[in-house]
């Protein structure tokens, strides 16, 4: 009888696997990207390799993430920081065999205690900063500061002059 919830437990990791992948799938084949092939390694110094292939437009730049799934708390957990290094983060190019290590136990000092965890890698189109808003403003600054030098006949020193204000009221008893 033990083997039936083991099974059932096998049945609902390949579905979610199952489903991430559909999900996944739809999203990045709008995008003409694809993250395949993701594997994973834990080396004897509790450092996890991850490995994945990212298929995209070579001349784009994409946002890599990594996740991981604990089955034991039904919660993914964004890897990010100082302790995952590699092929993550901003500036991605696609290719083969990228690689993304995870120092497990800087994150999680007691460990990761069960199976079936699942690591997701998710790309997403980094968005290009245009540089000809910031030009054109670093342009237009620098321009209406020269033309407000000029309309002030060339002086650095800014003319003040008066308001024209009222005066201060007469004080009580001075009529």
């Amino acid at each position: 009888m033990t083997g039936k919830p083991q099974i059932a437990l096998a049945m609902k990791n390949v579905l979610i696997v199952g489903l991430l992948g559909c999900i996944a799938a739809a999203n990045l084949s709008a995008q003409k990207l694809a993250v395949e092939n993701v594997r994973f390694q834990q080396r004897k110094d509790s450092k996890v390799i991850v490995a994945y292939d990212l298929i995209g437009d070579p001349k784009k730049k994409y946002t890599v993430f990594l996740s991981l799934y604990i089955p034991e708390t039904k919660k993914w957990l964004r890897l990010a920081g100082k302790t995952v290094t590699g092929d993550v983060g901003k500036s991605i190019r696609p290719g083969r065999g990228k690689r993304i290590g995870w120092d497990l136990l800087t994150d999680v000092t007691d460990g990761l205690h069960g199976e079936n965890f699942v690591f997701a890698v998710d790309a997403y189109l980094q968005r290009e900063t245009k540089k000809w808003p910031l030009i054109i403003s670093g342009l237009a600054a620098a321009g209406g500061g020269t033309a407000l030098l000029l309309l002030s006949g060339g002086s650095s020193t800014p003319q003040r002059t008066p308001p024209d204000l009222p005066g201060p009221p007469d004080l009580p008893g001075t009529n």
